[in-house]
């Protein structure tokens, strides 16, 4: 996606909770205020228990008046778990784009028996007439050092489709929001994702 004027980039993040995706949503704002973007967000995680659903909003461009986007209009969404992910299709447009981490991590909603965790998530956004780029984040993650930088590995694998920021922004952003000894694995997250 290139910068066009007053064009507006609609992301969105899906996860559970203890995934850290307000973290991610938030170094993703961050690295698109260096770059130069008007952004706005909103995350939804008041009943985020390790388990429950959690998601958010990022919106960037040359003025962004609101957080949230209406359905059909989300260009990118970023699916930490996949069940969550399919949750929320109808926000994308036609022909969309998902980066999926293939690694679930089940919803209260199957733990308490409540919904089947379907076979093939990837299949599903597929069908949906959507573009599916998957990755491993949480192996990535392990590679870095720490299961819990999956959130920043999936921001490695987002970046390769939003060239108008750069790494070195997104580099400054985690340098900016996560712990000084958590920052270079971090980076190792994010550029192992990138490199696919």
């Amino acid at each position: 996606m290139s910068k066009q004027k007053n064009a507006i980039v609609n992301l969105f993040f899906a996860g559970v909770g203890g995934q850290g995706l307000v973290l991610s949503n938030q170094i993703q704002a961050r690295a698109a205020l260096l770059a130069g973007f008007d952004v706005k967000t909103s995350d939804v995680y008041g009943l985020a228990m390790r388990g429950g659903s959690v998601y958010g909003f990022n919106r960037f461009g040359d003025q962004v008046l609101s957080s949230t986007f209406a359905a059909g209009l989300g260009d990118i969404l970023v699916a930490l778990e996949p069940l969550e992910g399919l949750r929320y299709l109808p926000l994308l447009r036609a022909g969309g784009r998902v980066v999926l981490n293939t690694r679930p991590v089940l919803p209260s909603t199957v733990l308490l028996e409540k919904q089947d965790y379907p076979a093939n998530p990837e299949q599903l956004f597929t069908q949906a007439g959507l573009v599916v780029d998957s990755l491993d984040a949480m192996s990535l993650s392990l590679q870095a050092g720490n299961a819990k930088m999956t959130n920043v590995a999936m921001l490695g694998a987002l970046s390769l489709h939003l060239p108008q920021i750069s790494v070195s922004a997104y580099t400054q952003a985690i340098e900016e929001l996560v712990p000084a000894k958590l920052v270079a694995a971090n980076c190792q997250a994010f550029e192992l994702a990138r490199r696919g």
